[in-house]
């Protein structure tokens, strides 16, 4: 029963923590462990990939809910993932750069790209 209460409040603060990125049910292909957000569809056929000296370029396209749905997803989740919004949409990590850009309302493009 003493390990039980002793317990108790390690429990209470994981319960309490929401971390979306940890809840996302799967990940974008080729973009490592960036979440791909409910209602996303990846258009396979835009999708780009290399490798660089200084590392991977990835780029592709996707249909999402709306605009404002992936801003706030992907402001929500990335930061638990180690990213850093340096910018409107730019976020950086170790040595790469990621930068989610809007094409209309419901579609958007994600370029993975070495840090610069």
């Amino acid at each position: 029963m003493k390990i039980f209460s002793a317990l108790m409040p390690v429990v209470a603060v994981l319960s309490a923590t929401y971390c979306p990125a940890i809840h996302a049910q799967q990940f974008i292909n080729d973009l490592g462990d960036v979440p791909l957000m409910a209602g996303m569809h990846v258009d396979t056929s835009s999708h780009l990939l290399f490798e660089t000296a200084s590392g991977r370029v990835v780029e592709l396209r996707a249909q999402v809910p709306s605009w404002a749905e992936a801003q706030a997803f992907y402001r929500e989740t990335l930061p638990s993932l180690g990213w850093q919004e340096i910018a409107e949409m730019h976020f950086v990590r170790e040595a790469e750069s990621l930068q989610l850009h809007q094409i209309t309302a419901q579609s958007m493009r994600l370029h993975l790209a070495p840090r610069q």
